[in-house]
């Protein structure tokens, strides 16, 4: 009956988690409050000190929040109950905290490449002038229309066709190739985040049943990258929809984006200016299409993850269990030739013989009886007036009866 009334309708587990995201999202803005410090307060003030809240409240509230969202969400075969006692909880902070550190090292891996461009080009940006950085962009897209049409003249020339006369690359190749290389760093980057999506799941799934974390991890995901892929592209089909609004959003002003990017480059002070249409778009693209679709995103990656593994054995695997070990046999030793062999020979036992069973013959008067004389089966015959017990105690004693 206890768990009949703590199961949650379909509907009811979604707006749970909606909440719960809507409650997140505020945790994290109050946590962002203390940089404001830095812009209230002028240099040299001792209470801009307080801007250093923000990151520990990330790591003493935030992170950990992550990973008791997660054991809300992770149930058992047969229940669906979200419970958000369980997903505001701090229990077991330093456990979340370790695993959030594990986490964020096993993703900064990916993020390798995106973080070297980032430093050659704020390298670039600040010993560079805008005219170096312009020419230095034309030059690469020049350079990458030449190789990009060499080989595709080397293949043609090989099978007996003419070379293309291609023009010159410019600056919007140069800027092609730079959002290409831009483009796959982000790439690698968002694998691993889809690779390490489930991970404060599995730790979840591994905390509640009370086996090692790494081991739970290596269990669930073999054999399963397939379908956390099919799963991610499912998860970014959720995401169109906000991408889609925020477009809508800024569509009237990507004009001034240009325009921004390109003062950027040409360290002009940048502008750009927004209206109002313009921000209540974005904020109905967040609220209404972001947070709408967040839960779903997130039961599907905690169905993922919770879901009950079974992995098959190998056909060889299991020919092997089920072959009985072989036993060895001692190797036979050759008695020494000093030493007497003692060779046990069985006992002959000395077999009693059995004598013949006598047969009775029927007299009148009389009544035959089997009893043991002196060890011998014989018939004796005893009057019927004669009592039995009377006879029995003359034939123990050997007493002769005349028939």
């Amino acid at each position: 009956m206890e768990n009949a009334m703590k199961r949650n309708n379909p509907l009811s587990f979604y707006l749970r988690v909606y909440f719960n995201g809507i409650i997140g999202l505020m945790i994290r803005l109050m946590s962002l409050v203390p940089l404001a410090a830095l812009f209230v307060f002028e240099g040299g003030n001792p209470l801009r000190w307080l801007a250093l809240l923000t990151p520990v409240l990330w790591l003493l509230v935030i992170i950990p929040l992550r990973y008791s969202f997660a054991e809300a969400m992770v149930q058992k075969k047969g229940t669906r109950f979200f419970s958000f006692d369980k997903s505001l909880s701090l229990s077991r902070l330093f456990a979340k905290l370790f695993e959030g550190f594990l986490h964020f090292a096993s993703v900064l891996k990916y993020a390798i490449p995106l973080a070297a461009i980032a430093v050659y080009v704020k390298k670039c940006y600040e010993e560079m002038f805008a005219t170096e950085l312009l020419t230095g962009v034309m030059d690469l897209g020049k350079k990458a229309v030449d190789i990009y049409y060499s080989v595709i003249n080397f293949f043609r020339t090989l099978f007996g066709g003419e070379a293309i006369q291609y023009a010159n690359g410019g600056l919007m190749e140069g800027v092609y190739v730079l959002l290409g290389i831009l483009g796959l760093a982000v790439l690698i980057l968002l694998i691993g985040v889809m690779r390490n999506s489930a991970t404060r799941y599995f730790w979840a799934i591994a905390k509640r049943d009370g086996r090692p974390v790494r081991a739970e991890v290596r269990h669930r995901i073999r054999g399963r990258r397939f379908t956390q892929l099919f799963v991610a592209l499912i998860n970014l089909v959720l995401w169109a929809p906000f991408f889609l609004l925020m477009y809508f959003a800024v569509k009237d002003v990507l004009p001034d984006v240009v325009v921004f990017i390109m003062s950027l480059i040409s360290k002009k002070a940048p502008e750009i200016s927004f209206g109002m249409k313009n921000i209540l778009l974005m904020a109905a693209a967040f609220f209404g299409a972001y947070l709408t679709l967040l839960p779903a995103r997130r039961i599907l990656t905690a169905f993922f993850a919770s879901r009950d593994i079974r992995h098959k054995v190998k056909a060889a695997d299991e020919e092997t269990v089920a072959m009985p070990e072989a036993v060895e046999e001692p190797a036979y030793e050759e008695p020494v030739a000093d030493a007497p062999v003692f060779v046990e020979q069985p006992v002959a036992m000395p077999v009693q013989p059995i004598a013949p069973m006598p047969m009775a013959v029927p007299i009148e008067g009389m009544t035959a009886v089997q009893k043991m004389v002196n060890g011998q089966p014989q018939i004796v015959y005893v009057p019927n007036d004669m009592p039995s017990d009377a006879f029995v105690s003359d034939v123990e004693n050997g007493s002769n009866l005349d028939a």
